[in-house]
């Protein structure tokens, strides 16, 4: 989209309007999880400074009413402790939810490990290709230490593709 491409969006957009609208349990998941008072002031104070508004967020929180909004409540989004061991994982391209998140929520685990991945978006999949973070899963899966760290996903952006490519 920054070359002026918004095929990508185009086509989203068509398969959203063909009907395309996932699933009422992943809805309903959204919905009840809710956001607090003060999240949604910065969501609204950010969306006022990016390109796409608060697309990233479409279609909440405004459709939550016709779901009959059900909100589990603070008590629900209210932090929780815990010694049992946590592996944290996110990553730098991560849209949806950025590792701030991570990092706040470990705070309340003493015995987390965050794996910090350069590179990688809101989906794990393409993060089990890559042999160093396998590795890190694995250790911590087995019940071995797995030290606070980083690691890279094979990067790069595509050419951009004229008229006349496939």
């Amino acid at each position: 989209m920054a070359h002026g491409d918004f095929s990508w969006l185009a086509r989203t957009v068509l398969e959203f309007r063909r009907g395309w609208l996932g699933n009422a349990m992943t809805y309903m998941m959204d919905y009840a999880s809710g956001c607090s008072g003060p999240r949604l002031i910065q969501i609204q104070s950010e969306a006022s400074q990016t390109i796409l508004g608060d697309l990233m967020n479409f279609p909440f929180p405004e459709i939550c009413d016709a779901w009959g909004n059900p909100d589990l409540g603070p008590g629900f989004r209210s932090p929780i402790m815990s010694e049992v061991p946590v592996f944290f994982l996110s990553g730098t391209l991560d849209a949806r939810t950025p590792t701030s998140n991570a990092e706040g929520v470990a705070q309340e685990f003493p015995n987390s490990h965050h794996l910090l991945v350069e590179g990688a978006a809101h989906s794990f999949v393409e993060c089990l290709g890559v042999p160093a973070i396998r590795e890190k899963l694995t250790t911590f899966l087995m019940g071995g230490v797995v030290t606070p760290s980083a690691a890279w996903l094979p990067f790069q952006f595509a050419p951009s593709r004229g008229p006349t490519d496939d």
